[in-house]
């Protein structure tokens, strides 16, 4: 006595001692301190029926209300609606929330052509931040026209994977060009204007 680590450093040893009464699985916690020399002669001891119960392991740093470790929150993710949509591009927004500041080891957008298998991952961005979290967002190019895509945001930590609901957006339909030759009609909404080829111009022949 006292303790001593590796380096010689002192210490004493207070014990706050809890026990399990009657079989019971409820825990009661005295607050009583002994001293180790107290506590291992068997002085601290809350009465004879009680088991001894000790706590082995903190789960994360913080405290409740009560003054005992807690939790941290796991990050979550929240999928907007997709934005920008066109016959080939399109852009997907999602808010990470994470008050506790979980390390994050990745996170992104899946996609996928509705009623397939295999997702696709793509690049994301950051494009704001705050105290809870922030917002995410993944342009994406090379997409068929006409076309539903199924997409959702996730979120990944050393606990696993976490998902945002699903959502779905339809790429617009592709615009066939029209052909045109000089000295067909030139259509204008409701209005018709003839044309006329000269040398190697094409001219209405009359006016707007």
């Amino acid at each position: 006595m006292p303790w001593q680590d590796a380096d010689g450093n002192s210490f004493t040893l207070f014990i706050s001692p809890a026990s399990v009464r009657s079989n019971s699985v409820s825990i009661t916690n005295n607050g009583i301190a002994c001293e180790v020399n107290d506590a291992l002669n068997g002085d601290c001891r809350i009465n004879d029926y009680a088991l001894s119960v000790r706590c082995v392991r903190e789960e994360t740093s913080g405290s409740d209300t009560t003054g005992g470790p807690t939790t941290a929150q796991a990050p979550s993710v929240t999928s907007s609606s997709a934005d920008l949509i066109s016959e080939n591009e399109a852009t997907l927004f999602a808010y990470v929330s994470n008050p506790d500041n979980v390390t994050i080891t990745s996170k992104g957008f899946e996609y996928k052509v509705s009623g397939s298998a295999n997702y696709t991952t793509a690049e994301c961005y950051v494009n704001s931040q705050d105290d809870n979290g922030f917002g995410i967002y993944a342009p994406l190019t090379g997409l068929t026209a006409g076309t539903e895509y199924t997409y959702r945001a996730f979120v990944t930590t050393a606990e696993g994977t976490s998902y945002g609901s699903e959502g779905t957006f339809t790429t617009t339909t592709a615009v066939t060009p029209t052909t045109f030759t000089c000295g067909d009609n030139l259509i204008d909404g409701s209005n018709s204007y003839t044309t006329h080829q000269f040398g190697s111009q094409c001219w209405m022949t009359q006016r707007l």
